[in-house]
């Protein structure tokens, strides 16, 4: 890549923001296009969105016990939501994948190009992997159509179904949260059984 189209995607990438003027873009050949790029497939846009980023916190069932919760035993996070508007970003119904981690439905950010995206339309995406992001540019050899992956070096192959699994502390903490309930409900069920086996004020007159 030349200078001048290094230093426009650098600008683009850190930015988010196209440099001014028209971004430059070396040609390169489908196989280079697939070598520069984490991921590559063919999907449907079905929605343009603000891609927040991620940060780990509590989850809000903790939250009303954080005060009590012992120094000792480390509180559990799930990923969460980051306040601020986000980066614009493109969601795919994945219909072909081609390279990388693809599973049913993507979401790719789009550095400085979001307008030329239209819900609906069927796009092949060449995406990079940074931070835990996909993020995709002007230079990323984008197809606005299905491609033919000979043509790119590349066998199409069905998207992995994404699998979300719950951190495992989460799950003792909620035990945790399970068993306070338990004590406190069989407290009271105790306290409650005790007073019904008091006598009544008048039982304890002397006789």
């Amino acid at each position: 890549m030349s200078w001048p189209a290094a230093a426009s995607a650098f600008v683009v990438l850190s930015t988010g923001c196209p440099a001014p003027g028209a971004l430059v873009c070396d040609p390169q050949s489908p196989r280079e296009l697939v070598a520069q790029a984490d991921v590559v497939f063919t999907g449907k846009v079905t929605a343009l969105v603000q891609d927040r980023d991620t940060v780990q916190a509590p989850p809000p069932i903790l939250k009303p016990v954080l005060r009590f919760w012992p120094r000792q035993v480390p509180v559990p996070t799930i990923p969460t939501l980051a306040p601020g508007p986000g980066v614009p970003a493109a969601r795919f119904q994945v219909e072909a994948a081609y390279k990388g981690a693809v599973s049913p439905q993507m979401t790719v950010r789009l550095l400085g190009i979001d307008r030329r995206f239209r819900t609906g339309e069927t796009w092949t995406i060449f995406a990079a992997s940074r931070q835990g992001h996909l993020l995709t540019t002007e230079c990323s050899g984008n197809q606005s159509t299905q491609i033919d992956p000979a043509a790119y070096g590349l066998v199409a192959h069905r998207p992995t179904p994404a699998t979300d699994k719950a951190p495992p502390q989460l799950y003792w903490a909620l035990g945790l949260l399970a068993l306070l309930a338990l004590g406190g409900a069989g407290g009271a069920a105790l306290l409650t059984a005790d007073r019904r086996r008091r006598p009544a004020p008048a039982d304890l007159k002397p006789r």
